[in-house]
C-alpha cells in the first residue's frame, strides 16, 4: 500500500518561501565551483526555457508533483519555429515584457544578442530581423506565459519513464510503500554544515519506520544512454550532491527525539534518458563513502587525491569573504608559485 505524503512536508523540513529567501550554499553552487573555479560563484548560468530543464521537470512533477500540472500546456502553435539560438533570444523578449511592461525595441534585441554572444558577424539589422520574423510565434508565447509550454512527445514520453520507475523491480520499492513507511517528495531543507549554511531540496525521502531508516532517491533525466549515467555522476559531481544531502539530514535528525535511532540507508540516484529506456539506471552511493567525498577521495588507483566537500566550501567561504573570484584558492595559497617535481613528472623505471 503506498503511503506516499506527496501532499505534506516532511515535519523537520522548511517551508518554500523559506527556502527560497534563504541564501546558503547549495550542491550546484559547489558543484559549479568544483568544475568551473571562483568566477562561477560571481556568474549565473541561464538554463531558462531550456527544453532539457523543462522536462526534467516534468517528470520530476508528474512522479512527485502531480498537483503542478496544471501549469504545463501543449504547445500547438502551427507556424514555422526559429532555431534554438533565435529560440533563446525571443524567450528574452518574453522574459523582458512579462517583467517590464515595456515595448520590445530594436536596441534592446541587440543587447540581448550581445549577452548571448550570438552570431557576432552578423549586421545589426540581419540580427534584428531574425527575430522580427517570428513575431507569431513570439505573441504565442506572451499569450501563454503562465504556462509551460511542451510538446506532446514530451508528454507521452514522461508518461512512459513516470510508469518505468514506478513498475520497474529495481525501482518501486521507493513509490509503491508498504505499511509503517512513509514518502516524502520534495523535502526543502536548510541547516548548517562544517560551519556554513547550505540548504537542498530532496526529490524524494523515504522513512521505514518499522526498520528505523532513512533513503533519500534523487531523480536525474538526460540525453546520454542508460549505460552512460556513471559518466555523468564525475563530470556532475554528482557525489557532492549525495555527500552534503546525506550529511544535511544526518544533521537535521540527529537532535529530534523522534529520529534519535534512526539510520540513514545508502543514497540511490535514479537516471531515466530522456528518450525512455526498458529499464531505470540505478546509482547507489555506500554511505560509507561519504567520509572519503567529504575529507578528500582518490578514483580507481588515481594517485591524485581529489578535494572533499569539506575543502570546497571552506574555499567558496574564502573567496566570498576575500571577493577575490580571478583567481584560485590555490594560487593564492601558493602565493603564485609552483614546482615541476617528481609528483608531476616521473621517468619509465621511477
Amino acid at each position: 500500500m503506498d503511503k506516499s505524503r506527496s501532499m505534506e512536508n516532511f515535519r523537520l523540513s522548511c517551508s518554500e518561501q523559506e527556502f527560497r529567501e534563504t541564501k546558503a550554499l547549495s550542491y550546484s553552487k559547489i558543484a559549479s565551483y568544483d568544475k568551473d573555479g571562483p568566477i562561477s560563484l560571481i556568474t549565473k548560468k541561464d538554463l531558462d526555457g531550456k527544453s532539457y530543464i523543462i522536462f526534467g521537470k516534468l517528470v520530476d512533477d508528474m512522479l512527485l508533483s502531480p498537483q503542478n500540472l496544471y501549469k504545463y500546456k501543449i504547445n500547438n502553435y502551427n507556424g514555422e519555429l526559429p532555431s534554438g539560438s533565435i529560440s533563446e533570444i525571443i524567450n528574452k523578449c518574453v522574459d523582458f515584457i512579462n517583467k517590464t511592461g515595456e515595448q520590445l525595441t530594436d536596441n534592446i534585441i541587440l543587447e540581448f544578442f550581445a549577452q548571448k554572444d550570438f552570431y557576432k558577424t552578423w549586421k545589426p539589422a540581419t540580427k534584428v530581423a531574425a527575430v522580427w520574423k517570428y513575431k507569431d510565434y513570439l505573441d504565442f508565447i506572451l499569450q501563454n506565459k503562465d504556462s509551460i509550454l511542451i510538446t506532446p512527445f514530451m508528454w507521452t514520453t514522461a508518461e512512459k519513464i513516470v510508469e518505468t520507475i514506478k513498475t520497474s523491480p529495481k525501482t518501486q520499492q521507493w513509490f509503491n510503500l508498504l505499511e509503517g513507511q512513509e514518502g516524502f517528495n520534495q523535502v526543502d531543507l536548510i541547516t548548517d554544515y562544517n560551519g556554513s549554511k547550505v540548504k537542498g531540496a530532496f526529490d524524494r525521502l523515504v522513512v521505514d519506520h518499522v526498520n528505523k531508516t532513512f533513503q533519500i532517491i534523487d531523480l536525474k533525466t538526460g540525453s546520454v544512454k542508460s549505460d552512460e549515467f556513471v559518466d555523468q555522476f564525475w563530470k556532475f559531481r554528482y557525489w557532492i550532491q549525495a555527500t552534503l544531502y546525506y550529511k544535511m539530514l544526518e544533521e537535521i535528525i540527529k537532535d529530534d527525539d523522534q529520529y534519535q535511532d534512526y539510520e540513514i540507508l545508502d543514497f540511490v540516484f535514479v537516471y531515466m534518458p530522456s528518450t525512455g529506456a526498458t529499464i531505470p539506471t540505478v546509482l547507489t552511493v555506500e554511505k560509507d563513502r561519504i567520509s572519503a567525498f567529504e575529507n578528500g577521495f582518490y578514483i580507481g588507483r588515481s594517485e591524485y587525491k581529489q578535494k572533499g566537500l569539506k575543502q570546497l566550501i571552506k574555499e567558496i567561504e574564502w573567496h566570498y569573504e576575500s571577493q577575490i573570484f580571478d583567481v584560485s584558492y590555490d594560487f593564492i595559497n601558493k602565493e603564485g608559485c609552483y614546482i615541476i617535481n617528481d609528483k608531476q613528472v616521473r621517468g619509465e623505471n621511477e
